[in-house]
């Protein structure tokens, strides 16, 4: 079960209903409950364990080193882009997926502690771990429940909160900190959850501490997500220990090996007899106990006992020619020689005797503390949106309802149709064939030349816009601005935001909201230009900035685009690329700089502008990260083996992600009375039974993420 629950969690746009959260919490209470007295695993054991005990210490701690920093993932989001608290947090987790360097994630660390221990075809992706033999479902129990809450912070965030509260103050989990103790080799300083990336910032567990303590926030339900971490880690470790000592005993070694390898090999022993039996028989019992089938194996013609070299098991039948050639890995036969070895040691411990090996005992069911738990209830409500104000609002937060979702594919399908279209019509295409290697580098630079060139062209022959024009100018891109780089929300996600494409993506997002701090968040900045002219706005996120009426309809156009997409980074992810490059280029060495002229005619801020004209710059800055981002991509795939025609559909796809930017209109907008607009207006209508304002819609759907991260969090009720 906690393998597919793993599985599902890792994806970003799985949707995970309340339902299924609070199932999975009500698991927890079954797993966790009759442990709380056993013995955990035994950190202060400072004798150095066998290469066994070693290698299945690592395997069986793969799965929770995949979902380290998962805790906070998915706390940003544009509602919350100018929260100073979630600043912090998220300069927190950045530490965790290593801001600024690719593979630089805690993960990846223990990706290369894997290497050191010869376990490379075990250091694989996350997406795989499930797919590993031999690792039990009992390990993946605590990331599974990490990611999958991560997947609703609209719901657990002071939950979130406790649990990564807990793992930052407990630093090394136990598994590995008994290794390190024992002087076994591996990157343990990485993988020290309260330690920064690069060592020049405090314990991380202060910094969270301190957010908590700053925010009007629900201690119960942090203290909730405390219990639950140290529960969760308390059954990781007793399955991690458990495990790594069955591997350590050659029995219980030989009986995991018997069992993970019995539904396979009962198809080809259907006439072999081993102690009167057919070999499929005892197969076919193994599959549940595989004792018997142990037992008969050490009796039989085919094991000589402490002689591993001199066993037909090993020689003769596994061997070239033998009817079981390569039918078992090294691994495999390692686990078989140390069995067969065994066999001749007087004293030898069965694997119910050995120490850490005993199953979990059955006790009567406790109370429960988990599954009885109910997070701050968010309204199901689930209308889409029927005019593009109110899509604005609701596609700002993490999580989206079903037909919210459905809307934004939607509107996404609607805006690339567009950009299709402009594909011959756009002044700045993408070339029509793939680049060649370093090609698109070479593009970028004659791009921006060009656009410099005939925006100083323009400049000459026109005025400055009158000191109104741009004012409203200013305000009309301020949907946009506000949510400024929350195409790229997808690639904050743990899964993507140390790859080798999207580490710069994240750092785009990151520098976008001032890596941590809110003096240089950029919709802060933008915001300090509307205050030099006078404009105040509501809080971006609410219901009264969309109602505005010094906003036009089409001002939240692109927006709506820019926040339905970065909800799915996987499935657009191409699109996505191509409009990352479109952006970052769009205004570097041209409009910013005329703006710039602008702004400071009329005695307005320009530091918004003079830091893009920067940080977007096509030799080390957004601009070439972004191309780089894109060339890497197509690397990958071809490597994966993509042919021609494949490589070039993606080519197309990025084309028409950098076209989207800005698309010529020829079909009326998406909420006008016809196309896919019409359609959704009806279905609408026929289900409604009343006309909620957007003010009303909006709260009821998101309340939380949409009207600050803290607001309104109700009573915690007794766990």
């Amino acid at each position: 079960m906690w393998k597919q629950v793993f599985r599902k969690a890792l994806d970003p746009e799985k949707p995970w209903s309340v339902e299924e959260l609070h199932e999975l919490l009500g698991e927890v209470d079954r797993l966790t409950g009759a442990q709380e007295a056993g013995a955990a695993c035994p950190d202060a054991d400072t004798r150095t364990p066998s290469p066994v005990f070693i290698r299945s210490v690592l395997r069986g701690t793969q799965p929770m080193a995949a979902a380290l920093g998962a805790t906070l993932h998915s706390l940003t989001s544009p509602s919350v882009f100018e929260d100073d608290q979630h600043l912090v947090l998220l300069a927190v987790y950045s530490h965790d997926i290593g801001v600024g360097a690719p593979h630089a994630a805690r993960f990846d660390a223990f990706q290369r502690t894997l290497a050191t221990h010869g376990l490379t075809e075990d250091a694989t992706t996350r997406a795989k771990l499930s797919d590993l033999s031999g690792l039990a479902d009992e390990v993946f129990v605590a990331p599974a429940v990490i990611l999958a809450l991560s997947r609703r912070p609209d719901c657990y965030l002071a939950e979130l909160l406790g649990a990564d509260l807990h793992l930052r103050r407990t630093g090394l989990l136990a598994p590995w900190s008994r290794l390190a103790r024992c002087g076994v080799q591996g990157e343990w300083s990485r993988l020290d959850l309260g330690a920064s990336y690069d060592a020049t910032e405090p314990r991380l567990h202060q910094r969270v501490s301190e957010v908590i303590s700053a925010a009007p926030i629900d201690m119960e339900r942090v203290r909730w997500g405390e219990e639950l971490m140290r529960a969760l880690l308390r059954h990781w470790e007793h399955a991690v220990w458990r495990n790594a000592s069955n591997d350590d005993d050659p029995h219980a070694a030989m009986l995991s090996l018997m069992r993970q390898r019995a539904r396979e090999a009962s198809v080809y022993h259907q006439q072999s007899r081993l102690a009167g039996r057919t070999i499929q028989e005892w197969f076919a019992e193994a599959r549940e106990d595989p004792s018997g089938l142990v037992a008969a194996l050490a009796e039989s013609r085919y094991v000589k006992p402490g002689a591993p070299d001199e066993s037909r098991l090993l020689t003769k039948l596994t061997d070239f020619g033998g009817p079981m050639f390569r039918i078992f890995s090294p691994e495999d036969r390692d686990v078989i020689s140390r069995w067969i070895a065994s066999l001749a040691e007087p004293d030898r411990q069965s694997a119910d005797e050995a120490p850490g090996s005993s199953a979990p005992q059955e006790s009567s069911p406790a109370a429960p503390r988990f599954g009885a738990h109910r997070c701050r209830h968010v309204s199901t409500a689930d209308e889409p949106p029927s005019n593009i104000r109110e899509a604005y609002v609701a596609l700002q937060g993490r999580h989206c309802a079903p037909r919210v979702r459905r809307f934004a594919d939607d509107y996404i399908d609607y805006w690339l149709d567009l950009a299709r279209n402009s594909l011959d019509r756009h002044p700045f295409p993408l070339p029509a064939q793939p680049p060649a290697p370093g090609g698109l580098r070479e593009w970028l630079l004659r791009a921006h030349e060009q656009h410099a060139e005939e925006i100083d062209l323009e400049s000459a022959r026109s005025e400055l816009p009158s000191r109104e024009e741009l004012i409203e100018s200013t305000v009309q891109l301020a949907p946009l601005t506000l949510i400024d780089g929350s195409w790229l929300l997808g690639f904050t996600d743990v899964t993507l935001a140390s790859s080798r494409i999207g580490f710069s993506l994240f750092e785009t997002y990151w520098d976008e909201l001032g890596n941590g701090d809110i003096t240089i968040n950029h919709p802060k900045l933008y915001r300090d230009v509307l205050h030099g002219m006078g404009v105040t706005l509501p809080p971006t996120a609410s219901p009264e900035f969309a109602r505005s009426e010094l906003l036009n309809d089409s001002s939240f156009e692109l927006p709506v685009y820019w926040l339905a997409i970065g909800h799915v980074p996987n499935s657009r992810q191409p699109e996505v690329l191509g409009l990352n490059l479109a952006m970052e280029l769009s205004g570097v060495g041209g409009s910013y700089r005329t703006a710039r002229e602008a702004l400071k005619a009329y005695g307005f801020p320009t530091v918004f502008v003079d830091i893009h004209n920067t940080i977007d710059n096509v030799s080390t800055g957004h601009s070439a990260w972004a191309a780089d981002a894109i060339e890497s991509f197509m690397d990958a795939a071809a490597t994966m083996g993509t042919d021609d025609t494949a490589l070039a559909a993606l080519w197309e796809r990025i084309r028409v992600g950098f076209a989207s930017l800005a698309p010529r209109r020829d079909k009326p907008g998406f909420f006008e009375e016809s196309g896919v607009g019409k359609a959704l207006r009806r279905l609408r209508a026929a289900r409604a039974t009343d006309n909620r304002s957007i003010s009303q819609n909006a709260r009821a759907t998101h309340n939380e993420e949409l009207n600050g991260p803290w607001r309104q969090q109700t009573p915690a009720p007794a766990h």
